[in-house]
């Protein structure tokens, strides 16, 4: 980053630098979030090499809470 920073002259305005370095940031976030997806059955980055989730029935119970109040709810999963 520094690197690509460098051009800007020490008598840019700050305005100038500070639009340089949000360019350069958001360059940088969306390389990062262009990373992984995909599996590796598909030549895809990341992605699991095993078996997955077991087939089956399973629970899941999620719990919201605000302030005072708490509210939970039930739900059931099925892997084929």
């Amino acid at each position: 980053m520094v690197f690509a920073l460098a051009p800007i002259e020490n008598r840019a305005s700050k305005k100038r630098k500070n639009y340089a370095l949000a360019a350069l940031l958001l360059f940088v976030f969306v390389l990062v979030g262009c990373g992984g997806g995909g599996t590796a059955s598909d030549g895809g980055g990341g992605g699991a090499t095993t078996g997955g989730t077991p087939a089956g029935s399973y629970t899941i119970t999620v719990t919201g809470k605000s302030g005072s109040v708490t509210q939970s709810n039930t739900l059931q999963l099925t892997v084929k």
